[in-house]
């Protein structure tokens, strides 16, 4: 084993080459050949240290800020970048917000987060699908059709037809940051990489997208809020 270094997960397989991946615990997996020699493996290792350890860090950074999301009572969700109080109440009959908070039927606490989910993917489709019309006509950009997903690994992308999909989760974020998430995949309509041009594209449509870019990065563990 590396000094300073732990390796969580060793898996070997019949690959040409050795991957080192931080998942989202925190936790070290390398991959590496059958016969790669673990001496071999712990020298790679300890040259990736500074990377592993930068990774490490904002995974448990990612982890510390989910402990503040819970759907139990008192706890707090994100809509749209505010904090959402979770309220469970007999009052109501479906999950409805308010300016309390989000109120959930106290006989349905045991479903709880499928709920919750529900009507996330509701409001999504609704605000998302009617942002993104509005900023594809405002930049001049058509698209073919927005899906709205559960993707947990990245909050949109843009096809080879140029079919957009947004995961549900981004409703989560400030509207800023949304509106950054739909810039980037409409200019991905027109340069499908992400080469200097398709940059400037993004730059003009929205010139301080950096900000929103670097609030999506900073907030990423929205994408395992509500998650199993």
């Amino acid at each position: 084993m590396t000094e300073g270094i732990r390796i969580d997960e060793l898996i070997r397989s019949r690959r040409k080459t050795i991957s080192l991946t931080i998942t989202r615990d925190a936790k070290l997996v390398v991959r590496a050949p059958l016969r790669t020699s673990l001496k071999e493996i712990e020298r790679l290792v300890r040259t990736k240290e500074s990377w592993i350890t930068e990774k490490k860090k904002q995974a448990q950074e990612r982890l510390s800020n989910l402990v503040a999301f819970k759907v139990k009572p008192e706890g707090c969700l994100l809509f749209m970048g505010n904090p959402l109080k979770v309220i469970y109440c007999d009052s109501v009959s479906k999950v409805t917000r308010t300016l309390d908070g989000l109120l959930i039927p106290i006989n349905q606490r045991d479903n709880a987060r499928n709920l919750i989910e529900k009507w996330y993917k509701q409001q999504a489709k609704a605000i998302l699908a009617q942002r993104i019309c509005q900023i594809s006509e405002q930049a001049g950009i058509p698209f073919k059709d927005v899906r709205i997903t559960s993707a947990r690994r990245r909050w949109g992308s843009c096809n080879s037809i140029n079919r957009i999909q947004l995961t549900w989760r981004l409703i989560m974020a400030e509207s800023r940051a949304i509106d950054y998430v739909i810039v980037h995949e409409l200019c991905h309509v027109i340069h499908k990489n992400h080469s200097p041009m398709f940059w400037r594209k993004v730059e003009e449509i929205m010139p301080d997208y950096k900000m929103h870019r670097d609030w999506l990065k900073k907030h990423a563990y929205i994408l395992d809020i509500l998650a199993e």
